[in-house]
């Protein structure tokens, strides 16, 4: 269970103090009451997801993950589940702990914090992000430079965080120049480039989807967390094999259906 800030009845409690004390104090002279101390700031109390400056700000066992994932640092812990409920090992050798909330990110090996795997708030919306009290300003699918992280499935599930304000992936959204801004993995853009070939000319591609957002969703279906899915690239060049293999035949848009899967169409 997420631990919460004091409510205003901690000043409430301070103030019927200070008058008791200054009331009671027999024929002596009163003490002034510290207005200053009424104002002091609740003490801090450690909470998953929380604001953090080191690790000594968050709840026993945890860490402040400081990175590029969020502007603003929060608790976390290291994970051993991957995209599962996050759940901390028993180094003893035990059943471990699940942290309720929170779900286990693996990011891509360039990723640079404090800890990977760790753990993100899991949110449905934004204002679920608010209970951390650490201005989380968004809640959304956990990515890296535009990358995913390692396993993850599209639409699984969405975290808090602040992304920083000049985001180190270079892909555009809109035009998605994957092409000329990812480096290396050519055979992989080359596949991909293939296979929206295949969608567009069979009609499979859905209008409002360029071409080089077409690709660019491939690529990051075939690349997950930046590391080649052998098992998916093999899915999508089946498509091409067979398309390539049925040109000049009435079967050039059904043999890819029938030898392989339903086509997939990956939205970046």
């Amino acid at each position: 269970m997420q631990k919460k800030y004091p409510s205003n009845s901690y000043r409430n409690l301070f103030i019927i103090l200070a008058f008791t004390l200054t009331a009671c104090g027999g024929g002596g002279e009163e003490t002034p009451l510290d207005e200053g101390a009424l104002d002091a700031a609740p003490p801090h109390i450690p909470m998953n997801g929380g604001p953090c400056a080191t690790d000594a700000d968050c709840p026993e066992g945890g860490f402040c993950q400081v990175s590029g994932f969020s502007a603003r640092s929060f608790c976390s812990y290291e994970c051993d589940y991957v995209n599962d409920i996050c759940h901390i090992q028993d180094l003893a050798g035990g059943d471990g702990t699940y942290i309720e909330g929170m779900r286990c990110i693996h990011m891509p090996d360039d990723f640079a914090g404090t800890g990977n795997p760790f753990c993100a708030p899991e949110c449905d919306s934004v204002s679920d992000c608010a209970q951390y009290d650490n201005g989380f300003d968004t809640c959304a699918e956990p990515e890296h430079k535009g990358l995913p992280p390692k396993g993850f499935d599209k639409g699984s599930y969405k975290v808090c965080s602040q992304p920083p304000t000049d985001p180190e992936h270079p892909v555009d959204p809109i035009t998605c120049d994957y092409k000329q801004q990812i480096m290396g993995f050519g055979a992989i853009k080359t596949l991909c480039s293939d296979y929206c070939d295949y969608l567009d000319a069979c009609k499979e591609k859905p209008s409002d989807l360029s071409m080089a957002c077409c690709g660019w969703g491939c690529f990051l279906f075939v690349t997950p967390g930046g590391e080649i899915d052998t098992a998916r690239k093999n899915r999508i060049a089946c498509f091409n094999n067979a398309f390539s293999g049925a040109q000049g035949t009435a079967l050039v848009c059904t043999s890819p259906v029938d030898t392989c899967e339903p086509p997939i169409v990956a939205r970046p």
